[in-house]
């Protein structure tokens, strides 16, 4: 497992993209992703910048990831 991370995280900083996913399993509130939610992982992608500035520089995308048992995650990318 620790090797499938390592090669995800070395692929997304090759193409300097950080990604900042909401993951949701409920799929009748699928397209639900609150103001508050929003803010909240918002600020967190702030503080996570604030604390690694060599990120400074690379594209901050916000994903809503859809998961549920046995299909493999739908992911929607930019999702706010």
């Amino acid at each position: 497992m620790q090797h499938i991370i390592h090669n995800f995280q070395i692929f997304l900083t090759d193409l300097k993209i950080i990604p900042f996913l909401r993951f949701n399993a409920n799929y009748q509130r699928a397209n639900i992703v609150s103001k508050n939610q929003q803010n909240r992982i918002r600020r967190s992608a702030e503080l996570f910048l604030s604390y690694n500035s060599k990120y400074n520089n690379y594209d901050i995308r916000f994903d809503l990831v859809f998961i549920q048992p046995y299909k493999w995650p739908l992911i929607i990318k930019n999702a706010w």
